[in-house]
C-alpha cells in the first residue's frame, strides 16, 4: 500500500513537470538559429613557406585588431591551408599567427612514458616573430581577395 502510494505520488511529480519542460525546449529550440547570425565571414585561403620550402604542417591564426568574434584558425598542409565562410574571419585588419611544433608520440612502455613526461616540452620550429611576436598581418574582406602567401623562417 505505501509503495503504490509512493508510486503514485511520484508519478504525479513528473507529469506536472512535463508541460514545464516542454515548453522550455520549445524555447530554447526556437531560439536556435533565428535572430542576427552575427557579422559576416570570409572564405580565405593560401600556402605557407618555411624556409623557401611548403611548410609539412601547422597551423595559421587569424587574430583581430579589433573584433576577438572576428578570428580564425585552419590547420597548413603540404604548404596549403584553407578556411571556409562558415568559420572563417569577419572583415577586418588581422594579425596572423604561424606555428609548427614537431608532434611526439607518446610511449607504451610505463618507464618511457615517465622519461617523455619529464622530457622538455617540443619545441616551435618556426620563429617568434611568425607567432607569439608575430609581425604578419592581413586585411579580409569582401572587396578583397582573401588569399594569402606567407613565407617564414625556422626559429634558432
Amino acid at each position: 500500500m505505501r509503495i503504490s502510494l509512493l508510486r503514485t505520488l511520484a508519478i504525479r511529480q513528473l507529469s506536472s513537470l512535463i508541460p514545464t519542460v516542454a515548453c522550455l525546449a520549445t524555447l530554447l529550440i526556437a531560439g536556435c538559429g533565428s535572430g542576427d547570425s552575427g557579422p559576416d565571414r570570409y572564405s580565405v585561403s593560401g600556402t605557407v613557406s618555411r624556409d623557401g620550402q611548403p611548410m609539412s604542417a601547422g597551423t595559421i591564426e587569424f587574430h583581430s585588431t579589433t573584433n576577438v568574434a572576428g578570428n580564425a584558425m585552419a590547420q597548413i598542409v603540404d604548404g596549403k591551408f584553407s578556411i571556409g565562410s562558415d568559420m572563417g574571419p569577419t572583415a577586418g585588419s588581422y594579425q596572423v599567427r604561424i606555428s609548427s611544433i614537431t608532434p611526439q608520440i607518446a610511449p607504451t612502455d610505463p618507464d618511457e612514458a615517465m622519461e617523455a613526461a619529464n622530457a622538455p616540452p617540443p619545441k616551435e620550429e618556426v620563429a617568434a616573430r611568425f607567432n607569439s611576436e608575430t609581425e604578419l598581418t592581413a586585411e579580409v574582406g569582401p572587396d578583397k581577395d582573401n588569399s594569402f602567401d606567407f613565407q617564414v623562417e625556422s626559429s634558432p
